[in-house]
């Protein structure tokens, strides 16, 4: 397991590096580099995730969306500061890509699958900034307890579940307009 945590932990600190130094890139070899890191994180994050029980994390989120009334009434002042701090993580991060990748930004996304049974497929717009800085807020909290050996294992697989999705989705757009720099 150490192998496969200092793999992740190596792809997540070059990720990090690429999103803060990104106006340092020509935008198509920052595409290119990018490509290629996230990539190497999902895989490491599809075989990190794989070591832990799927059946554990089931039973934890069915816990959650029974009760989540712990959403408000559990919150510690702590707990305020730290989301407080994620969110001006992301909002950096967000900002400055947006700012970076212009018209590459925005691109249109259809939900593969229906949410629920009664709702119907839908279409909306969404920015790959958002996709970048959501994987990045969540990778500059996860790295150093996945360093320290603190990460519990439910929670890397929820946090994998959020930023393997935002990541699956970045690494489409990405690949996308390489193809189109290539033409």
């Amino acid at each position: 397991m150490h192998d496969e945590i200092a793999a992740i932990s190596e792809d997540i600190e070059a990720y990090i590096r690429l999103i803060d130094d990104c106006a340092s890139y020509d935008q198509r070899v920052f595409f290119k580099e990018l490509n290629k890191n996230m990539a190497k994180l999902y895989m490491n994050g599809l075989l990190l995730a794989d070591r832990y029980d799927r059946a554990e994390v089931a039973t934890w989120d069915e816990e959650d969306e029974e009760d989540d009334s712990y959403l408000e009434e559990d919150e510690t002042p702590a707990d305020e500061e730290r989301l407080e701090r994620r969110y001006a993580i992301y909002k950096r991060a967000e900002s400055k890509l947006t700012t970076y990748l212009g018209a590459a930004d925005t691109y249109n996304l259809i939900q593969p699958y229906p949410l629920t049974e009664d709702e119907p497929e839908e279409a909306y717009t969404t920015t790959l900034s958002n996709d970048l800085a959501e994987i990045y807020e969540d990778l500059k909290e996860v790295l150093p307890e996945l360093e320290n050996g603190t990460i519990d294992s439910v929670e890397f697989v929820v946090r994998f579940d959020h930023w393997g999705d935002h990541l699956t989705r970045a690494l489409y757009i990405v690949h996308n307009l390489l193809s189109w720099y290539d033409d």
